[in-house]
């Protein structure tokens, strides 16, 4: 058995010590009072189905998990760290592509969430074929659970009518769920702002159908490539960054997710971001489909935007 870091074996104490070690999860028992030594170069493996405690007994041993009874320790330490718990994960959401020779536009989101970083460790897991989740804690994982999600979302700002809104902000626009539920919620008084710098397959402004909602779009001096989903507004408010499109490939062939956006500051920020794109359109649609140049566009509201979140305490959660 190697040693890592600041682990020194000390003379005559085993490799590994359990003394009634025992994890429990609620009513269920993961690991019951397990008592064993394994002595310094002995080999010794964990043999069971899914479920048996190796892994959890594994989080014991190196202090990611704190035992509810009982005490592992390591070459006579307890846990590789002073302290439990002291072992984190980070993990990065992308929202777009990295484009060799066009000037991408994206945005990323930086997490040390344990729930969304045990996401992602899941999520490779699965690609690389070594497990298969029951469920995601917080990622919208595509194919399959990421279009029933959003879907579920329309549905809830559709229940509110006229006080619903949602803002959705991708390069294509042309899954037809997904359309005919943002026409549904249209009908029902909910407001709805889409930048799309791609294909769109929606009408909006048609009588009856669509007056609620507003296509428009950017430049284009960049490859637009961020995807973000807001439902809501204010504190209560609901904002993901996605990695696809609301096309049907990428919400149900294609192997996509959407990361929640839980910290105010930063969800503040991007409905800002969302609100100048809206505000400030460089192009819009009318009710056949075609884009019509508008004047000026959100740059300078996204430069002073910037600004502010530099500024100290400014955190850029609003326009001035």
């Amino acid at each position: 058995m190697s040693h890592g870091a600041g682990v020194v074996p000390l003379h005559g104490v085993p490799a590994v010590t359990m003394r009634g070690l025992t994890k429990l999860f609620g009513d269920r028992v993961a690991v019951d009072a397990m008592t064993l030594d394994i002595a310094h170069g002995e080999l010794f493996g964990f043999l069971g189905p899914n479920g048996a405690g190796k892994t959890t007994t594994i989080k014991l041993l190196v202090g990611l998990l704190r035992p509810s009874l009982g005490t592992a320790a390591l070459c006579g330490h307890v846990g590789l760290r002073p302290t439990y718990g002291t072992v984190s994960r980070y993990g990065v959401v992308g929202t777009g592509l990295h484009h060799p020779t066009r000037r991408p536009e994206g945005l990323s989101l930086l997490s040390a969430d344990p729930e969304l970083t045990a996401d992602l460790t899941d999520l490779f897991n699965y690609l690389t074929g070594y497990s298969r989740p029951a469920r995601f804690r917080k990622l919208l994982v595509g194919p399959g659970h990421l279009r029933r999600r959003l879907l579920q979302l329309i549905r809830q700002e559709t229940a509110a009518g006229p006080a619903g809104r949602i803002a959705l902000k991708v390069y294509r626009m042309v899954d037809h769920e997904v359309i005919d539920a943002l026409y549904r919620a249209a009908q029902r008084g909910v407001q709805i702002d889409l930048v799309v710098s791609g294909a769109c397959a929606l009408r909006p402004g048609m009588p009856g159908l669509s007056e609620g909602i507003r296509v428009v779009a950017t430049p284009g001096r960049h490859f637009e490539t961020s995807r973000l989903f807001l439902f809501g507004s204010g504190e209560s408010s609901s904002v993901f960054l996605a990695s696809g499109d609301l096309a049907l490939a990428n919400v149900h062939r294609q192997v996509d997710v959407a990361a929640p956006v839980d910290d105010p500051v930063h969800r503040a920020r991007l409905q800002a971001t969302v609100d100048a794109l809206v505000r400030f359109p460089a192009w819009e649609m009318d009710a056949d489909g075609a884009w019509h140049r508008q004047d000026g566009g959100a740059e300078d509201a996204l430069r002073q935007l910037a600004a502010s979140a530099r500024m100290p305490g400014g955190g850029g959660a609003s326009l001035r």
